[in-house]
């Protein structure tokens, strides 16, 4: 008769897996190297000033511009009439400003400076303002 333990009788202990490491370039701490790691290999908060510090630009004023009745009203107004996304030529679902304007008026209410524009290449353009204002 065979008295040695059967594998089933012990559970194997696995050791876990080792992550690799990266370091942050902003803040030279380690971070973990995952298929997650933040935008630019950044540590998570690194990436969160970063993302905070993008939109800092975009002030009450700001804020209380888009959430009026007036803005509201002439957006989808303008959609009414302009029905086609000039880049892509899908539905637009949205109204964009042709130059942004940072919060002056005048610009901002001028229908000249207006397009209409689908969800894809309005937050294409959108991005691509961002990068150029860093």
């Amino acid at each position: 008769m065979n008295t040695q333990p059967t594998q089933s009788t012990y559970p194997t202990m696995r050791q876990p897996a080792q992550r690799a490491l990266s370091i942050c370039p902003r803040c030279k701490h380690p971070t973990p190297a995952t298929p997650t790691t933040h935008q630019h290999g950044l540590c998570k908060s690194c990436s969160s000033a970063r993302h905070a510090g993008i939109n800092a630009g975009r002030n009450r004023e700001h804020k209380r511009l888009y959430n009026s009745r007036r803005w509201k009203r002439l957006a989808r107004d303008f959609l009414d009439t302009h029905r086609w996304c000039i880049i892509c030529h899908k539905p637009a679902t949205e109204t964009d400003h042709k130059e942004p304007h940072r919060g002056n008026d005048e610009l901002f209410w001028n229908e000249v400076n207006l397009q209409p524009l689908c969800h894809i290449c309005h937050s294409r353009k959108t991005m691509q303002e961002q990068r150029l204002c860093q």
